[in-house]
């Protein structure tokens, strides 16, 4: 209400003018105008997404602070922008681990301007990433205020904020999108072998796990050295059944909400289970006790399975399946994970 009311003054006055029999006595009246921080006058927590960006590939994140003016005036303006270091040290009792955010690690310019008809600039927070890394588990905070506008006055009620940074839940939000080469290894295009059986074709996967039943080519198995190089179990063709056969790997996921799919299959031929799974822990379920053991799971007709994470937590993702019909078998050529929220 309170621009509202000064932009429709501006317009009485302004009509007056041309109301007055000898306009060169009218005068144009400003109301009083005021500067402030457009996130300010509370502490500012950043913990999600919408609250930063990401700059670079992970250089960086920008905290969009912003000025305004209580009002639109023809006259620009400048302010000052400093850090009040002794306000933010009486903040950190008040917090759980919180420490200051390290001098040297983030940038502030040292003045804005408003233009002359406008309301408004940007003011922006810009915060080192490894910072925020380093301190994961800990609250980074630091004091912003206004000062020494060249014109105008500073709204007593927003010329600060105090920004403090969550560092875990930063780092979660700002992974989001495609993490599997953060998180996993060998996922594919190609899948890469540690030890191949003679004759050239079967192998045991790098950096994966697999049981003795998955294991079904005197030994090795899990990977083919088909399409370039696989994922792979079949049974048939002179190889026997694979029962709760399972192949996965082991990696610690922070919290949140993730996908974990088969982006290409090169041959998909099973006849009886076969899922792709997420599970906690270090190891798979089997395949008859997924569906009450597992965070998330999927069959290889719609293999993308979907889980949420309260909290950071070990986690395994693989695939398992009960081949006991026989000429079946599947090959996967690339898993991604995603961190959707």
């Amino acid at each position: 209400m309170k621009k509202k009311s000064s932009f429709l003054l501006i317009i009485l006055v302004a009509l007056s003018i041309y109301g007055c029999e000898d306009k060169n006595d009218a005068v144009l009246i400003q109301p009083p105008v005021s500067i402030s921080i457009t996130r300010g006058g509370q502490q500012l927590t950043v913990t999600k997404a919408a609250d930063f960006s990401v700059l670079g590939q992970k250089e960086k994140i920008k905290i969009p602070l912003g000025i305004s003016l209580s009002a639109v005036t023809l006259d620009s303006c400048e302010v000052k922008v400093s850090v009040n270091q002794e306000h933010t040290k009486q903040l950190l009792p008040s917090l759980t681990n919180g420490v200051l955010l390290p001098e040297g690690s983030y940038s502030l310019p040292a003045k804005v301007s408003i233009p002359g008809n406008h309301i408004s600039a940007p003011l922006n927070l810009i915060v080192n990433f490894q910072a925020i890394e380093s301190n994961a588990g800990k609250q980074l905070v630091v004091a912003i205020t206004l000062e020494n506008p060249s014109r105008h006055s500073l709204d007593t009620e927003k010329k600060s904020v105090n920004v403090v940074i969550d560092a875990d839940k930063v780092i979660a939000a700002s992974e989001l999108g495609d993490v599997t080469s953060k998180y996993l290894k060998n996922t594919g295009y190609p899948f890469i072998a540690a030890a191949m059986a003679p004759g050239g074709r079967w192998g045991n996967l790098a950096d994966w796990t697999a049981n003795a039943a998955a294991k079904s080519h005197s030994g090795y198995g899990g990977f083919a050295s088909d399409d370039g190089g696989v994922m792979n179990m079949e049974c048939g063709w002179g190889s026997p059944y694979i029962t709760n056969g399972k192949i996965y790997q082991t990696t610690t996921l922070p919290a949140g909400k993730y996908t974990f799919q088969v982006v290409e299959f090169s041959w998909k031929g099973t006849k009886d289970p076969a899922y792709i799974v997420v599970a906690e822990g270090t190891s798979l379920p089997d395949f008859n006790a997924i569906a009450g053991n597992s965070l998330g799971y999927a069959p290889f007709s719609n293999a993308l399975a979907e889980f949420t994470l309260a909290e950071r937590k070990e986690v395994t993702l693989g695939v398992c399946v009960n081949y006991i019909q026989n000429e079946q078998g599947f090959k996967i050529k690339r898993f991604k994970l995603v961190k959707t929220e």
